[in-house]
């Protein structure tokens, strides 16, 4: 609201001494108009913009995570033996992390060495640590 006013407030003493006519009144109020506006871009695209940050941290992010896995999976040591007259599953020295994030060189160990042998129609819950 100020700032269709400000530049009539400016110019006007001018205006009354007769030194600017009403059209020029009129163009120095859109002049001021115009670089108002320009000057009120980056406010009034601030939520724009953080939101576009966010949604490209969050992509970098997931293609680093991608890589990293991509990497894992070629390193991996999974071994799966399918026998099919055994009734169980067994797991040996099982190590789960949490995912990495950017500039992180390892990840926190989530599960380490887990041995673990589940039998068929058997029910298993797995608890940890609680973190607050």
């Amino acid at each position: 609201m100020v700032a269709i006013i400000f530049p009539f407030l400016v110019a006007s003493p001018q205006y009354f001494l007769r030194e600017v006519t009403l059209g020029n009144l009129l163009q120095i109020a859109s002049a001021f108009e115009s670089v108002h506006q320009s000057l009120s871009f980056i406010p009034n695209s601030y939520g724009i913009i953080l939101q576009w940050r966010s949604a490209t941290k969050r992509l970098t992010e997931f293609q680093y995570v991608l890589n990293e896995l991509h990497k894992a999976k070629q390193n991996s040591e999974i071994q799966f033996l399918y026998l099919p007259n055994e009734r169980f599953m067994r797991i040996q020295e099982l190590t789960v992390r949490l995912p990495l994030k950017i500039g992180e060189d390892n990840s926190r160990i989530f599960i380490n060495h887990l041995n673990l042998v589940l039998e068929a129609h058997h029910a298993v819950l797995i608890t940890g640590k609680r973190k607050t």
